[in-house]
């Protein structure tokens, strides 16, 4: 695959650390160009929205439990909004829990 270098580095920073923000953060500090930062922020956006459609469904399947879902999408998934949208879905797959005492 020849992915320009620029680009690969920011993808992985991208992936790796906090999305969006750290891409911009190294952008100027290896000299990207325009296209490679919108081209990184597309790529790890895209994979952040797959993440936050499918994690849910895949870990019910594997019979996850509630914290150990939410463990495994939180820290694969970077990016606030698209965190804050897979909580919506993990609230729909979540199962429900006997009251205090019952």
């Amino acid at each position: 695959m020849k992915i320009p270098t620029n680009q690969s580095i920011l993808v992985g920073v991208g992936s790796s650390i906090c999305g969006g923000s750290a891409i911009a953060a190294t952008a100027p500090i290896i000299n990207a160009k325009d296209e490679d930062v919108a081209s990184a922020i597309s790529t790890n956006f895209l994979f952040n929205v797959i993440a936050a459609v499918i994690f849910p469904t895949r870990g019910s399947l594997i019979g996850m439990t509630d914290t150990g879902l939410g463990m495994w999408a939180g820290t694969a998934v970077n990016g606030y909004i698209v965190r804050c949208r897979l909580r919506d879905n993990l609230v729909q797959y979540a199962r429900p829990r006997p009251e205090f005492g019952s």
